[in-house]
């Protein structure tokens, strides 16, 4: 079966949705107006890969990904009949309509895309790190209020690195792959339509498990090929750099070490 034969539709002008979007393959429906979305989300600043292991661990992604993973999205109702939630978003509007947008050409969209970023990115062609998103310094007043709004929604504080102001940005099927743990997305504006589709039926691994890590596998070897099911390598990773206190240029050097004493050890008979 495919990806719309699966997916849910979630109204995002009435609901913040949280959903795991690193994991199910999602997009919107076609609208009419002008449509505005806001996508708060942690992104991955960790610094990985298949040879050195966790060797570049930022604590708030690896915090984030740790958190268990959400089975099905949740949607939390907005009272947009409130005089709060009127006031919050007429302000925001107010602000939004000054944002001289991004036109990007990225693959998941159909088309350029006009996006804002607020919060903490990564740079291209930079080593992984944090840098402050553009949207910071352009345009604090409209930071302060998506935060602001944030916690409107979502009935208290939640900590996200990054937040997306998107508009008329259509969307393709396709997964974020360089977030991590779960993401709360919302719609703003008077448009029709532009429902959220998600597929959480079938979840996909973004790593390798820690057996097929440790091995150097590839992702494909382990979740393709082997079909394995057990959890990503990363989370069991930053919990043992954790437990014994150990720098991340140790931790992949200790873990087979580790593994390797485990599959030595005689069987009890």
């Amino acid at each position: 079966m495919q990806n719309e034969e699966l997916a849910d539709a979630y109204d995002i002008q009435r609901y913040a949705v949280t959903f795991e979007g690193s994991r199910w393959y999602h997009k919107n429906t076609e609208w009419t107006g002008d449509r505005y979305v806001l996508v708060y989300f942690s992104t991955d600043f960790s610094k990985h890969d298949r040879e050195r292991g966790l060797h570049g661990p930022d604590t708030q992604t690896e915090e984030e990904r740790a958190r268990p993973a959400l089975t099905r999205p949740v949607c939390t109702p907005i009272d947009t009949d409130s005089e709060e939630c009127v006031a919050l978003r007429a302000e925001l509007m107010e602000e939004i309509q000054k944002v001289d947008f991004l036109n990007k050409r990225q693959q998941k969209y159909s088309s350029k895309s006009a996006v804002m970023f607020f919060g903490d990115c990564t740079r291209p062609y930079k080593p992984k790190a944090r840098f402050p998103c553009r949207g910071n310094a352009l345009y604090p007043k409209l930071h302060v209020l998506l935060n602001r709004y944030l916690e409107f929604i979502v009935k208290g504080p939640r900590t996200y690195s990054t937040i997306l102001l998107a508009k008329n940005s259509q969307c393709d099927w396709h997964l974020d792959k360089q977030n991590v743990s779960s993401s709360v997305i919302t719609g703003l504006g008077g448009y029709g339509g532009g429902m959220l589709l998600v597929n959480h039926k079938r979840p996909h691994a973004l790593f390798e498990c820690m057996q097929c890590h440790l091995k150097n596998a590839c992702r494909r070897t382990c979740r393709v090929d082997g079909q394995h099911t057990a959890g990503d390598w990363l989370p069991e990773a930053w919990a043992y750099i954790k437990e014994h206190g150990l720098s991340s240029e140790q931790t992949r050097k200790a873990m087979k070490a580790s593994a390797n004493q485990t599959e030595q050890k005689p069987r009890r008979e």
